[in-house]
């Protein structure tokens, strides 16, 4: 396995006035080329489209190459990429992602700038800023889009994420993903801060706005709102959460979007409200106890075990699996919900530590997928976890092997869980995912979870779409193409999201939603409800989903899944796995000729995620070390001076190194 380095930083002043942080790296000190980070989001009605400008300065003597790691969003579709310099502004590219790296490495050997953004994983990406003049500053901008998922109560839910928790990595991921994620380097005080503003407009009068996460200023208006941070520099080391009330957050819609070269795309949307018998169902919950969980994380698990437990149906089957680097379960095997199991259960729970070391999830949910089924009893799992994992791929193909008999529920936990392993468990395995910051209350999506697990599947889902009242339904030679092309589970109170991308023109009115329940036949019909500019933000949502089910959820990296998400990219202008963004600045060669020093190469450090892995209010990180632990010697940068303790109280006596 690896370990996370942690970046020693302390202020950089020049005539005494503060201009960053400097970070260490093999006893040699600089200053960290990130100063800043602006983020502005603009949510209309279901829609976030989000633009983050990251300001790069180079305070050396010679040029450098910065390298930054950063979180979006997962499901995101990244479409926009830029480079700001010595007043010029370069656009970038999007090719495929072994000849963007080849035209980035080009361009700095013939003393260029150049610029490349890539994604590591659906919510990891990375963006290198390379030949940057000594005393020049770069700002680079990039733009995302996604869909907002509908939280509790009706109330629509927004996430930004900013920081990367240290992933779990073991020994046998040996990947470049994994030598990406274990070569961050964190520290404790930020050294650049965000700058956060939103413009909001829905459909329906907001009621409110309020942020779980952070201290926001919301001004209302109507159907408008606006926010910022009330921090001038917001640390970015949580992901920045607000919540929306609004009027009418369930109103089906059917948002068409013509692009500037004839094309339509759709976007079908609606929050079923759902009465259906609930079925027998058998419940394992999975709870991480990892090392990483410690602190709140591992409160917030027990937390909403407990309310599980007390919430179950009597005709139930259940069973608690707690894992690490081991795992180990309360009952040889699910046990009928009585006083007495339940007596246990809730005992158990009590004791229950982030003692088991490092992140193993694949291992016990490969058990319980195993196990032999209850007879009469539909198994549902709940994964407690905070997902910082490096095999999220392994972890996904085996959720998804096993999906026809089990649905799998999530329930990602702390300040910064990974959507891409949380939200792609829920998916894969036919369930839904949900997150809890520390300050958000549990129970209302715990109960929303049990809800849906308790609600039967339903079959044979299918769309109909009509324009002036006759079907269009005509898939040959791919002229409508349904975006994903296997239709999600539907979920009473949980926003359902189909895409449709059409070749020539179709001006749809209304679409249906029909499907088999255990009560009958249901149906949902939606009618336009929007149609939008030709800013082309409903295509590039809808090959996103197409380029994610390719990659990620059939799993698969052969050749013509390669192609068809290349051609895919490069026609949207979309990150992928198989695509980047590359730009390079041709007028900058001039002053790089002139710079006698080599190039260096410098890393951004990241925030510690607050509160990850026992860090106390004071500022303290516990690490558990043991026998199995290599490559530790960059933690020894880490003075035992950060946290006034000796490194024999830094490490303890696991046999496992947890990240």
């Amino acid at each position: 396995m690896q370990i996370m380095a942690m970046a020693t930083t302390k202020r950089v002043q020049v005539d005494g006035v503060p201009l960053g942080l400097l970070a260490t790296k093999n006893e040699n000190e600089y200053p960290v080329p990130l100063t800043g980070v602006k983020v502005h989001v603009k949510i209309v009605d279901v829609l976030a489209e989000v633009e983050v400008v990251q300001t790069y300065k180079n305070l050396e003597m010679q040029p450098i190459e910065a390298i930054y790691k950063f979180p979006v969003d997962e499901g995101s579709a990244v479409y926009y990429f830029s480079a700001s310099f010595e007043n010029r502004e370069i656009l970038g590219i999007v090719k495929e992602i072994e000849e963007a790296k080849k035209n980035y490495e080009e361009a700095l050997e013939s003393k260029q700038s150049a610029f490349l953004l890539e994604e590591k994983l659906p919510d990891v990406f990375k963006a290198k800023i390379g030949n940057i003049p000594p005393n020049s500053a770069v700002d680079i901008t990039i733009k995302y889009a996604f869909e907002l998922p509908v939280a509790e109560n009706g109330l629509i839910r927004f996430s930004l994420p900013t920081t990367i928790a240290p992933r779990y990595i073991p020994r046998q991921d040996t990947s470049d993903i994994a030598a990406d994620l274990a070569s961050i380097q964190y520290r404790l005080d930020a050294g650049y801060g965000l700058l956060f503003t939103a413009d909001i407009t829905m459909m329906s009068k907001i009621i409110e706005i309020r942020s779980p996460s952070h201290n926001l200023h919301t001004n209302l208006e109507g159907k408008k709102a606006n926010i910022n941070a009330i921090e001038e520099k917001v640390k970015m080391n949580e992901d920045l959460v607000f919540l929306i009330q609004v009027e009418d957050s369930h109103k089906p819609r059917l948002i068409t979007e013509k692009s500037e070269d004839g094309t339509y795309a759709a976007m079908i949307t609606l929050v079923p409200s759902i009465d259906v018998k609930t079925q027998k169902t058998e419940l394992v919950f999975l709870i991480d106890r990892s090392g990483s969980m410690q602190g709140e994380s591992i409160s917030q698990a027990k937390e909403a075990l407990l309310i599980f437990l007390q919430s179950l149906p009597l005709d139930c089957y259940f069973n608690i699996i707690g894992f690490g680097s081991t795992y180990t379960s309360l009952f040889p095997k699910s046990v009928q919900y009585t006083e007495d199991s339940l007596r246990a259960a809730k005992e158990h729970v009590k004791g229950l530590g982030a003692n088991l070391g490092g992140t193993e999830i694949y291992a016990p949910l490969d058990f319980v997928f195993k196990l032999p089924a209850v007879e009469g009893y539909l198994r549902q799992i709940f994964v407690l976890t905070d997902g910082e994992v490096s095999n999220t791929e392994r972890v996904l193909s085996l959720v998804r092997s096993f999906s026809s008999k089990n649905r799998v529920f999530a329930l990602g936990l702390g300040r910064s869980a990974s959507h891409h392993l949380v939200g792609g468990i829920a998916r894969l395995g036919g369930g839904t995912a949900a997150f809890a910051t520390v300050s958000e209350e549990l129970r209302k999506k715990v109960m929303n979870q049990l809800k849906n697990a308790l609600q039967p599947s339903f079959t044979d889902i299918s769309i109909i779409l009509q324009s002036d009242g006759k079907e269009v339904n005509d898939n040959t030679n791919q002229k409508i193409r349904q975006c994903p092309s296997k239709i999600p589970p539907i979920f009473d109170g949980t926003r359902f999201v189909v895409y449709i991308l059409m070749n020539e023109e179709c001006l749809l009115s209304t679409a249906s939603i029909t499907c088999s329940s255990p009560d009958g036949p249901l149906k949902f019909d939606v009618e336009v409800s929007q149609s939008l500019s030709p800013s082309g933000i409903i295509h590039r949502l809808a090959a996103k989903k197409l380029i994610q089910e390719l990659t990620y959820e059939n799993l698969g990296d052969g050749e013509e899944t390669k192609k068809e998400v290349v051609a895919l990219g490069i026609k949207y202008g979309l990150v992928s796995k198989f695509t980047a963004f590359v730009a390079v600045d041709r007028q900058s060669r001039t002053v790089l000729d002139n710079c006698w020093a080599a190039l260096k190469t410098r890393e951004v450090p990241l925030d510690l995620a607050r509160g990850w892995h026992g860090r106390s209010s004071g500022g303290m990180v516990s690490f558990a070390a043991g026998n199995t632990c290599t490559h530790f010697q960059n933690l020894l940068s880490v003075s035992s001076n950060i946290y006034n303790l000796p490194l024999s109280n830094m490490f303890g006596s696991s046999n496992v190194f947890e990240r």
